[in-house]
C-alpha cells in the first residue's frame, strides 16, 4: 500500500489532529465512548473522527463502530466534514454525517471551540445476526454531546428557566436560582444564545451494506429489492431477491428502474475516449496476466501487443470495441445483452437518488475497469489491490495519477456524465495522510 500512500491514492484529504488542545479533546471523546486513549501526538482522522493509526495503534480497525452498526464519532473541527469516510458499514454514513455537521453548524462551532463533540448514529439495531434485519434500518438518529455533557445542561438549564417564569412563587425558590447560576457558570446565556442541535434523525431508504457479503437494500421502489449473495435468499421470504452472481437479472433490474444508460455516444469524443481507456485497460489486464512488461508502453507496441493477443483477448475485449469501433465509424450497433460480460461497462448510472450506490454495484460488475473502481468503491478497490501483481499495481498507480488526479472533475464527466454527486464535486486529495 506503500505506492499508494506515495502518490496520494489512499488516506487522502484526511483531517489532521495537530495540536496538544485537539489532542486532549480528542482523548477525552475517545474514553468517553470507547474507555480508549490514544498516546500518539498527532494523527489523522475522517469525517467520523475514525483514525487508521489508532486502529493500529489499539490494534482494533473497528474501535468506532463495532458490530459494524451504530457507528460512533468525534468532532474536533468543522473542518471534518470535507474528509473522506475510511471504516463505514453502510453507504449512506458518510452522507448523514455531513448533513448534520451542515444543519448544526453555528452549535457545532461553539461547542468544539471548548470541546470534542461524542456522538453516535443510532439506529436500535445493536448487532446485525439476521440479514433481515437490514429491512429495519429505516431511521438514523444522532445522539451527541461533549464530554462534559454541556447539551445535557444546557437543556437543564432551559428547563430551570422555564420553571422560574412559569411556576408560582418560584421567584423566591433559592434552591432554583441556585441550580441555575450554578449551570449558567458552564454553559453561558442559553437565552441569548441557545445551544441545542437540530436535524438529528434521517432516513435511510435505499443503500449498500458491507454486512453478508456486500448487500443493496432498495426500499423505496415499489417492489423493495435486495442484491446479494444467492446463500442469503431464504432470509427474505417477501422481498424480490436478486443473486449477485445472476448478471442478466441485475441488468434486467438496472434497466426496468431506468437506472443506468449506455455511458458512450458518437457525438460525444469525452465518451469515447474514456471507452477506449475502457478497452486499453482490460488489454493491458490481459498483457500482465502474459507477462508482457507494460511500463512506459508507447502506442506503437501497445497496437503491436493487441494484435499478438487479439484473439485470444476474450469477449469483454471483443464487446467493447465492437462498441468503441461502432461510435468511431457507422458501423451497427452490436447486440450486447445483459448476459454478455462486456455489458456493464457499457453503462453508467442515470442522474438519481441512488446514482453513487448504483455506480458502486456497476464498479463490482466491471473490475477490469480500474478508474472506476477507485472513484466510486474504494474499499473493493483497496482489497482488490493487495492480490494484483506488481505490474498491474504500478498500472493502476500511474493511471490513477496521471488520468485522474490530475483532472478529476474532466474524467468524473466524462465516467458519469454532467451531474456529479455533491460527495464527487467537493472530494479533494491533498497527498498522503492530509
Amino acid at each position: 500500500m506503500k505506492r499508494l500512500l506515495e502518490n496520494g491514492l489512499i488516506y487522502g484529504n484526511l483531517f489532521h489532529v495537530a495540536s496538544p488542545a485537539l489532542v486532549a479533546r480528542y482523548n477525552r471523546a475517545l474514553k468517553h465512548l470507547t474507555g480508549l486513549e490514544t498516546k500518539l501526538e498527532d494523527f489523522y482522522i475522517d469525517i467520523s473522527g475514525y483514525s487508521p493509526e489508532i486502529a493500529d495503534e489499539v490494534k482494533d480497525p473497528l474501535y468506532l463502530n463495532k458490530h459494524g452498526c451504530n457507528h460512533q464519532f468525534i468532532i474536533v473541527s468543522l473542518s471534518q466534514r470535507t474528509a473522506p469516510l475510511l471504516d463505514s458499514s453502510f453507504s449512506t454514513t458518510r452522507d448523514i454525517l455531513q448533513q448534520f455537521i451542515d444543519a448544526n453548524e453555528e452549535q457545532l462551532l461553539a461547542l468544539t471551540s471548548q470541546d470534542a463533540l461524542a456522538g453516535e448514529l443510532y439506529n436500535t439495531i445493536y448487532e446485525l445476526d439476521n440479514p433481515q434485519r437490514l429491512l429495519d434500518v429505516h431511521k438514523i438518529t444522532i445522539e451527541a454531546d461533549t464530554t462534559v455533557s454541556h447539551l445535557e445542561e444546557a437543556k437543564q438549564l432551559q428547563t430551570l428557566i422555564h420553571r422560574f417564569q412559569n411556576e408560582k412563587d418560584a421567584w423566591w425558590d433559592k434552591a432554583i436560582i441556585n441550580e441555575m447560576m450554578e449551570i449558567g457558570k458552564k454553559t453561558g446565556n442559553v437565552t441569548l444564545q441557545p445551544i441545542h442541535l437540530t436535524h438529528t434523525e434521517f432516513e435511510q431508504k435505499d443503500f449498500y451494506t458491507s454486512h453478508f457479503g456486500g448487500m443493496y437494500i432498495y426500499t423505496s421502489l415499489s417492489v423493495p429489492t435486495v442484491i446479494g449473495h444467492k446463500k442469503y435468499a431464504n432470509d427474505f421470504p417477501d422481498i424480490q431477491f436478486i443473486d449477485k452472481a445472476d448478471h442478466e437479472e441485475i441488468g434486467k433490474f438496472l434497466l426496468e428502474k431506468h437506472m443506468v444508460e449506455i455511458a458512450i455516444a458518437r457525438d460525444n469524443q469525452d465518451s469515447i475516449d474514456n471507452f477506449a481507456l475502457k478497452v486499453k485497460m482490460v488489454v493491458i489486464d490481459k498483457l500482465i496476466e502474459n507477462g508482457e512488461k507494460v511500463d512506459d508502453l508507447s502506442d506503437m507496441n501497445f497496437r503491436k501487443l493487441l494484435r499478438k493477443y487479439a484473439s485470444g483477448a476474450g469477449p469483454i475485449f471483443h464487446g467493447l470495441n465492437d462498441i468503441l469501433r461502432w461510435a468511431q465509424s457507422d458501423g451497427r450497433w452490436p447486440n450486447i445483452q445483459p448476459g454478455h460480460e462486456a455489458y456493464f461497462y457499457l453503462l453508467r448510472s442515470t442522474s438519481h437518488d441512488d446514482e453513487d450506490i448504483t455506480n458502486r454495484l456497476l464498479s463490482e460488475l466491471t473490475p477490469l475497469d480500474l478508474r472506476q473502481l477507485f472513484i466510486t468503491n474504494k474499499p473493493l478497490f483497496y482489497k482488490s489491490y493487495k492480490s494484483w501483481k506488481v505490474a498491474k499495481k504500478k498500472f493502476a498507480v500511474s493511471l490513477l495519477r496521471d488520468e485522474y488526479l490530475k483532472n478529476k472533475a474532466g474524467v468524473r464527466s466524462a465516467i458519469f456524465g454532467p451531474h456529479p454527486t455533491p460527495e464527487q464535486a467537493k472530494e479533494t486529495v491533498k497527498g498522503p495522510w492530509g
